[in-house]
């Protein structure tokens, strides 16, 4: 999960001008979360994807964009889902960033706990049921109580937590969101065996692509055909 102090968010005010457009670009982020005048109140993700088309002349505001999606829900998930939770819901939600939460003292019943396990107990903001039994329904009543947004997660950070290592794309700058990470080294190829793997030109790997192939297996020997049919000495 990366804090909420760590991530780069935008107020759905923000105008798509150059300068805004050039920020988004040097992020690397591809779904950005963006927020109603606070932080704290997330309405919805911005696709970077969808700027593709934008020109910054228009100065087109974020809320325009985000609006597109329709009554596409941001998906909130309590921060203390343990990560198999976290994994099917990435599976059934069909999205790849949620929004991290912990509920406000008297949102979560007696005391204002969080439960563990993604389930919320029975409160007036539940389900049509009276009580959230499942991690999904869960989600819907978070959508509306009184919460605290404590970060979001990523499927990327459940890969990385079962592989327990960091996942560097072309995009990322760092290596985590820590403070302290180093930066992401360009230029040196993919580790593979201890090497780095180079570019070979086209033109090189079309020339040398039989030398390439693995050599075919060793074939029996074969009789002319005249021999095919002789019989057999006795």
């Amino acid at each position: 999960m990366t804090r909420m102090d760590k991530v780069f968010a935008l107020d759905a005010a923000t105008r798509l001008n150059f300068d805004n457009m050039l920020a988004v670009y040097r992020s690397g982020y591809t779904r950005i979360p963006v927020y109603d005048t606070h932080p704290q109140n997330i309405i919805g993700i911005l696709y970077t994807k969808d700027l593709i088309l934008i020109d910054p002349d228009d100065e087109v505001e974020v809320r325009a964009i985000v609006a597109l999606q329709g009554d596409a829900p941001v998906q909130f998930i309590l921060d203390v889902t343990p990560l198999n939770e976290v994994f099917k819901l990435f599976k059934t939600c069909g999205t790849h960033l949620m929004v991290a939460c912990r509920l406000r003292p008297g949102a979560g019943g007696a005391g204002g706990e969080t439960p563990r396990g993604g389930a919320l107990p029975a409160t007036p903001f539940a389900d049509a049921a009276g009580a959230a039994t499942t991690t999904r329904s869960a989600q819907s009543a978070l959508a509306i109580a009184p919460k605290e947004v404590t970060g979001v997660i990523t499927l990327e950070d459940v890969l990385e937590e079962v592989i327990q290592d960091e996942i560097v794309d072309e995009s990322d700058t760092f290596t985590s969101n820590e403070p302290g990470a180093p930066r992401v080294a360009r230029g040196g190829g993919c580790a593979w065996g201890g090497g780095g793997v180079g570019l070979v030109p086209f033109r090189a790997v079309a020339a040398d692509a039989p030398s390439l192939l693995p050599s075919p297996p060793p074939q029996p020997p074969r009789l002319p055909p005249r021999h095919r049919h002789l019989p057999l000495p006795l």
